[in-house]
């Protein structure tokens, strides 16, 4: 894709949310990816960990949306598989609620 990634960081404690959002045996920065049936996609592009134990770790995307990203394809995505973890979201640098929404509200604000 040649557009430019909405960049979205997943901040948790919870390692078991990466897995979720990625379903795939290995992470690998910018070649790990879920396709959406939009043409958005959402590629995985690493992992901070934190030294500090107490830190939670931040899992970094870039969004790639597609011709129907106001549908709600992604942020459907997003909410319903991190439904069960405690996650802070943060779009393109702006913390925001993680409910489908909010996510939706700042996903539209990149579309052409």
């Amino acid at each position: 894709m040649d557009e430019e990634a909405v960049e979205i960081k997943i901040i948790t404690d919870d390692k078991r949310a990466m897995s979720e959002l990625i379903d795939a045996s290995t992470y690998r920065s910018g070649e790990t990816s879920k396709q959406f049936e939009d043409g958005s996609e959402l590629v995985y592009q690493g992992t901070k960990i934190q030294k500090d134990v107490t830190t939670p770790e931040v899992i970094e995307f870039g969004l790639y949306l597609g011709k129907l990203a106001a549908e709600g394809i992604v942020s459907t995505y997003i909410v319903d598989r991190l439904r069960d973890f405690d996650v802070r979201v943060i779009i393109d640098g702006e913390e925001i609620e993680p409910d489908e929404e909010t996510i939706q509200a700042k996903l539209e604000e990149f579309k052409e």
